[in-house]
């Protein structure tokens, strides 16, 4: 099936005034079971953690930052790789964009998301042998509060397709980003 093309694209010029807008890789080709759960799920995410870490939950902040940087890698993996490979925890996508990407992945968020992954693992493996007091991630966790938008960027910048104006043929399952309103629209076909 395709999309409506006229709709979906004035949709989106009436939206955004094509600015920031990218075609990213059909979400199903890299794992995504339900689009419909994906979708909703995708949707909440963001303002989750922002509530999450606004009232002091930051193992529920980490847990959800974690999830939407895992989300973004393995797609970055998925396209300059070429091939669909099972999803990726954090530790395995960087050890693979170190081994095979590290000329073409920003440094400095690199170095953060390993920062983070250390802090993360620190959190939920050690929390209750003592190396991480609770305490301390009210001063942890802000240094990663612009990881969400900085992976997102990166990735949908890499390896998205600037949208021009041009038709968008798409099927079931293609996913349109919009950077600066952080919403995506993804093809799903309803019966």
């Amino acid at each position: 099936m395709e999309w409506d093309n006229n709709s979906l694209t004035q949709e989106l010029i009436e939206r955004s005034g094509i600015k920031d807008i990218f075609i990213l890789p059909n979400f199903r080709d890299f794992g995504i079971e339900d689009l419909g759960k994906s979708t909703a799920n995708f949707t909440v995410i963001v303002d989750y953690a922002k509530k999450a870490f606004n009232n002091g939950f930051y193992i529920e902040y980490l847990v959800l930052l974690s999830n939407h940087i895992e989300f973004y890698l393995n797609m970055y993996l998925y396209v300059k790789q070429k091939k669909r490979k099972d999803r990726l925890m954090l530790g395995q996508i960087i050890n693979e964009i170190k081994k095979e990407f590290l000329n073409q992945f920003d440094e400095q968020l690199l170095s953060n998301i390993v920062s983070f992954k250390e802090l993360r693992n620190r959190v939920l493996h050690n929390l209750l042998f003592g190396k991480i007091d609770i305490q301390e991630l009210s001063s942890e966790c802000p240094k990663y509060t612009k990881l969400f938008k900085a992976t997102e960027d990166f990735v949908v910048r890499s390896i998205g397709t600037k949208y021009t104006g041009d038709n968008i043929v798409g099927i079931e399952g293609d996913a349109i980003l919009e950077l600066d309103k952080e919403e995506i629209f993804i093809y799903i076909k309803y019966m």
